[in-house]
């Protein structure tokens, strides 16, 4: 709190006005809204007028969605691809925007719920991720009328995504619609333009089915390219398209055509920890939800299970614990690691939420375990 002249006070937005320490005081609450709301409300706005545009929407769309992810479902993001960020001012590193004529929300998981709600500006609200609420896709299709059409760019959707949303809408006739040029790239003036750095090579043995590595993620050793796999008269291709200013040097262009190219260094496995550090004398609760935790590491670790098991199946394991005293946590569990790669690296991962490309579980495969509860 700012205290102010006579007697005026500012919290958080709230203006308070009144002759303090008089029986006949007035206090005035009055909501303010600060620039930054404005900008997104007029960024909503923005949004709103391309729905009708016959420019981008063939046929006017009664609401867009905006997936967090891009062309490649990343987690991690360059600046220019953070359009859910531009929009709404979120963050995190999972969310879906949903923009109606009316209303817009944000979707994300229990990882993110107290930065959402801190960082989430007017008009946005927050709408919880867990195995019991709506989806984004059930959520339109009981709140538009049948024959409405939802615009998405079908570039920043998985296959498997753009399936389920279709078939969520489609149960009350909404009608899910390709937008081909991003609406939000429209109205964003000031995008930062896509990185272009070098691309290092990798020895082989090191890899799969590429030994290149990059940096245009900030913490993601990945660069921006397509990879075109194809059988032709017998003979397996690969090929390899990015930019030429990512290979700037012969040594580099030289690797396409040779096998086992040597560098000096090799960077090791990539995942994330976290561990919590009580600065005080812990409660009671605070101790029982600590032994539970723990109680989950350990049976998920020590889990004897057969070749192949979907690995969602082992979930319940980290869980039961928690669940024996009625306590839960909203995330995934447990997920692949990368070599010299990101932090979450599929197919596996261990959660609630089963994979359609999970192919199943197999000795040397690398887990993490995240059994964790969160207190508010």
């Amino acid at each position: 709190m700012r205290s102010g002249h006579s007697g005026s006070s500012t919290i958080e937005g709230i203006v308070i006005v009144g002759d303090i320490g008089t029986r006949s005081s007035r206090v005035l609450l009055k909501y303010t809204m600060d620039a930054t709301n404005a900008k997104r409300s007029d960024t909503v706005d923005k949004l709103r007028k391309l729905f009708s545009d016959p420019k981008f929407c063939p046929e006017p769309i009664s609401a867009y969605i905006i997936s967090h992810d891009d062309q490649h479902m990343s987690e991690y993001l360059a600046d220019g691809e953070k359009r859910l960020e531009f929009v709404s001012g979120f963050s995190g590193s999972a969310g879906t925007l949903v923009i109606t004529l009316e209303k817009a929300f944000l979707w994300t998981d229990a990882r993110y719920y107290i930065q959402a709600s801190e960082e989430l500006e007017h008009p946005f609200e927050l709408k919880e991720t867990d195995a019991t609420s709506e989806t984004p896709g059930q959520w339109l299709a009981k709140n538009l009328s049948s024959g409405d059409r939802v615009g998405a760019d079908p570039a920043l959707f998985s296959c498997s995504s753009w399936k389920e949303l279709r078939s969520e809408m489609r149960k009350t006739g909404v009608n899910l619609v390709e937008i081909t040029t991003n609406l939000v790239d429209i109205i964003w003036l000031e995008k930062p333009p896509a990185p272009s750095n070098p691309v290092v090579v990798l020895p082989p043995k090191y890899s799969g089915l590429l030994n290149l590595r990059g940096s245009d993620i900030e913490y993601n050793p990945v660069f921006f390219s397509f990879v075109v796999i194809h059988v032709n008269n017998g003979i397996t291709e690969v090929q390899l398209y990015c930019k030429s200013s990512q290979l700037p040097t012969p040594e580099i262009k030289e690797h396409l055509k040779l096998e086992g190219a040597k560098i000096e260094m090799h960077q090791d496995g990539t995942t994330d920890v976290t561990r919590t550090v009580h600065l005080g004398v812990p409660t009671d609760y605070q101790k029982e939800c600590f032994t539970r935790v723990l109680k989950g590491v350990i049976a998920l670790n020590t889990a004897r299970f057969p070749q192949k098991l979907k690995s969602y199946v082992l979930d319940a394991f980290a869980r039961r614990a928690l669940w024996d005293v009625g306590l839960e946590y909203g995330h995934g569990t447990g997920h692949g690691i990368g070599a010299y790669l990101c932090v979450h690296e599929g197919p596996m991962s261990i959660s609630w939420r089963p994979r359609p490309d999970d192919s199943g579980l197999e000795a040397d495969m690398f887990v993490s375990n995240g059994t964790t509860h969160l207190i508010i």
